[in-house]
């Protein structure tokens, strides 16, 4: 099984309410393929955006900073774009500055990156002709919209991450999702996080 952020944790009997549908996802989650890996799927012309592939990511949550840090810097052009946001809100975009500055600016917050679930953010490069974005998801994994498959491929190989048949994402079942202060009191909050991102990296 996948190491999970500590935020993120099953749900318990009491609160299944009766729902029957509820509980069969749950029990089917014992044997859902949440494990390290990726999945990919090449574009193939099916939308208009600039992107070659897209691919979803699972890593174990203590190894997931430094894998989205190596993508932005191997995948990612010199300059790009903080987007970030609270999860199922709208994102915020920033502006293009020099990628190096935006993740020193980043490294502040890894800890709450990587384990608040209710923090989106990533890096995006978006031209006529090309598309590359690096997005943390809520639950903790990893999307990736990229134009250089072989590099990918080399940098999954780098991390010991094998493209999964079937492989499964635990936003697909039934959790429930804790803010990081009820755990670590020293945490930044959520809101302090976007406020200062949109004073930084926003017009």
């Amino acid at each position: 099984m996948l190491e999970l952020p500590r935020t993120i944790k099953d749900l318990s009997e009491d609160e299944f309410e009766g729902d029957a549908s509820l509980i069969d996802r749950v029990k089917a989650k014992q044997h859902a393929k949440i494990v390290e890996g990726y999945k990919l799927i090449p574009n193939n012309e099916q939308t208009e955006l600039p992107f070659i592939f897209y691919s979803e990511i699972n890593i174990n949550n203590s190894r997931l900073w430094d894998l989205f840090i190596f993508l932005c810097k191997e995948q990612l052009p010199d300059t790009a774009a903080l987007i970030f946001g609270f999860y199922d809100n709208e994102v915020n975009y920033g502006k293009y500055l020099a990628k190096v500055d935006i993740i020193i600016e980043l490294a502040k917050y890894q800890r709450e990156i990587v384990e608040d679930c209710h923090l989106e953010l990533g890096l995006i490069y978006h031209s006529e002709l090309t598309l590359i974005e690096i997005y943390i998801a809520e639950a903790k994994y990893i999307k990736v919209w990229g134009c250089d498959e072989e590099s990918f491929r080399n940098i999954m190989n780098a991390f010991n991450l094998k493209e999964v048949e079937n492989i499964e994402f635990i936003d697909e079942y039934p959790k429930v999702v804790y803010p990081l202060k009820t755990i670590m009191e020293d945490a930044v909050d959520t809101f302090e996080i976007i406020t200062d991102l949109q004073e930084k990296f926003t017009e």
